[in-house]
């Protein structure tokens, strides 16, 4: 009864210990001509038609013009940057906003999996340490 009770208490440790959360990044295209994306408060990344891009992580508002909103700037080659509060739109060449997107019946699954997973193994640990010291014989 004892290494039923252990079994059963080592099975619960096993599914609270493994959960996983399924997430995805998916990215849409901004329309800057659009009254729906007057305000994005996902971040997004402009493409400049310089070749240089800006990086909004809070977002940005369309307005007079120009994006408006912290970021940063950095020129084609990756290596310099610096910060920037608005940016013209007739510079730009596209926006692309970002969000993370969770799945919950993959995250169900992932963690069922990897809960098998762990009970097996602690079986297998089990039975290997029973064998070792002689408790099955």
């Amino acid at each position: 009864m004892r290494r039923l009770v252990s079994g059963l208490r080592s099975a619960v440790v096993a599914l609270a210990v493994s959960g996983c959360v399924a997430t995805t990044v998916a990215a849409r295209d901004v329309n800057l001509r659009s009254d729906n994306d007057r305000v994005v408060t996902q971040p997004a990344k402009a493409q400049l038609l310089d070749g240089s891009i800006v990086i909004f992580r809070d977002g940005f508002r369309n307005e007079g013009g120009q994006l408006r909103g912290t970021g940063w700037r950095y020129d084609p080659t990756l290596r310099d940057s610096v910060k920037v509060s608005a940016v013209p739109v007739d510079s730009i060449a596209g926006v692309v906003a970002f969000q993370t997107g969770y799945d919950p019946a993959k995250s169900l699954g992932m963690t069922a999996a990897a809960s098998v997973t762990l009970v097996l193994v602690l079986g297998i640990v089990y039975v290997a340490g029973c064998y070792a010291t002689r408790c099955l014989r």
